[in-house]
């Protein structure tokens, strides 16, 4: 354990190094953890950062998943879910975008008005948005791969995506089947993310094999245990002998 867990360290060790020799801040890898979590608290479709100094520029940023979610208001009026901003569709404020200290005040004062059951029905609805209600990922591209990529998005979320959550409930009896087990760990992992930022992983990971592998396995599996069973009834079906008097009596 330790040697797997020691270049994880070492990397995250420089990282923090590296932003703190450029920047001045503390921080890891990416600072962008505060910064989207503004959209998962508070629903927001854009962040604004308004130029405080000469050096600075004004920067925005929304979220592509929540930008899909606010077309519902005109594709889907009423039906659940929607957006649903706690203080507003956007937020301004003077300084640098990624302001961590701004953006905590910013969640703070969302899950205070909202409160903790409008959270977990933000984070339900981030989850129920990897399977719908959202463009999957890749949402953008050449334009002679869209049609493929949409296309696939159906075909994913239509046939492969039930299975393989199903199959992901495997990480609860690792026992079992531990190999399976830790591929569906992957699938969780997107789970959390996505519920705590936004619905999507906003990751460059392609998690289109795994799910495909998970549900091909539970198919396997459960066709497995059914033609056993088949076979086994068959079996005893075959055996039975029939009962009755001897004539020759």
């Amino acid at each position: 354990m330790l040697h797997a867990a020691a270049p994880l360290l070492l990397v995250l060790a420089f990282s923090a190094w590296r932003l703190h020799y450029h920047t001045g801040r503390y921080g890891l890898i990416s600072e962008n953890g505060s910064f989207n979590q503004v959209f998962g608290r508070c629903h927001v479709t854009k962040i604004i950062a308004l130029p405080d100094q000469p050096s600075r520029s004004r920067t925005v940023f929304g979220p592509p998943p929540l930008l899909q979610l606010a077309k519902r208001a005109s594709l889907a009026p009423g039906e659940w879910p929607q957006l649903d901003p706690v203080i507003d569709k956007y937020f301004y404020y003077y300084g640098y975008i990624g302001d961590a200290e701004k953006h905590g005040e910013y969640m703070r004062q969302c899950v205070a008005q909202g409160g903790l059951a409008k959270q977990a029905e933000f984070a339900l609805v981030h989850v129920l948005m990897l399977w719908r209600y959202n463009v999957l990922w890749p949402d953008s591209g050449k334009g002679k791969w869209a049609a493929v990529a949409t296309t696939w998005g159906v075909v994913h979320a239509s046939v492969f995506a039930i299975p393989a959550v199903l199959a992901a409930l495997l990480v609860f009896w690792p026992a079992r089947h531990p190999k399976l087990a830790l591929v569906a760990v992957h699938l969780w992992s997107a789970f959390i993310v996505a519920a705590i930022y936004f619905g999507d992983v906003r990751l460059r990971t392609p998690y289109d094999p795994i799910i495909v592998l998970l549900a091909v396995e539970l198919c396997a599996m459960l066709g497995t245990a059914a033609w056993r069973r088949w076979t086994r009834n068959r079996g005893r079906q075959g055996g039975v002998e029939a009962v009755g008097s001897d004539p020759a009596r």
